[in-house]
């Protein structure tokens, strides 16, 4: 009888992670060479196939693994428990615990560069991400908007697009830019300007 195969080790398993998210973040999902990314790891060859099976399953538990660490780190306000005075608050402690996250644990920025990334494979977690954060950033429009904190000029769909598109391009900007306090912090007097009656 077979013996059952023991369990990954968790120290390993970072470090494979870590190892992956870096390389996948630097130079792309193809350009990533898997044999490199073994070697930094020291995380053989054969285990590699028996744990994980090919990149493409290497590459979504490394963004699952970003993912885990974003959630540990940032919380979003609930949406509906703001007023008038807590709205901006709150949507500026929420820039600013990102802020942090992305400073203080290197996977939160992986999940944003691989977010962004032209080359990657279908990823259900990053498509999650993608859904879950429209969701959300509908909610705090709609709720900004019936508090009189967001412009209601404009129509919310366009806005919805709009900000999208200015939270994407912001987001590369900052992680550009090591995700410091500087950069995050005129990032969000770019939104405030583009939302604020």
């Amino acid at each position: 009888m077979a013996r059952p195969a023991r369990p990954l080790d968790p120290v390993r398993s970072r470090a494979l992670l870590d190892a992956a998210g870096v390389a996948f973040a630097t130079h792309g999902f193809e350009r990533a060479s898997l044999n490199s990314i073994l070697a930094e790891a020291r995380f053989p060859k054969s285990s590699f196939y028996h744990y994980f099976g090919d990149k493409t399953t290497l590459f979504e538990r490394a963004v699952e693994a970003g993912m885990d660490a974003l959630r540990a780190a940032v919380t979003p306000p609930n949406i509906d428990s703001l007023d008038q005075h807590s709205f901006w608050p709150q949507i500026r402690e929420l820039g600013d615990q990102l802020q942090i996250a992305a400073t203080s644990d290197p996977r939160t920025q992986i999940v944003g560069r691989l977010l962004h990334a032209a080359d990657v494979p279908p990823s259900p977690t990053l498509d999650a991400l993608r859904h879950s954060t429209t969701n959300w950033l509908t909610h705090a429009l709609e709720r900004g908007r019936d508090l009189g904190q967001i412009d209601l000029d404009t129509p919310l769909e366009l806005q919805l697009h709009l900000l999208i598109a200015v939270l994407t391009e912001v987001d590369r900007w900052v992680l550009a830019h090591n995700a410091n306090t500087d950069s995050t912090s005129a990032a969000l007097r770019v939104l405030e300007r583009l939302l604020v009656p």
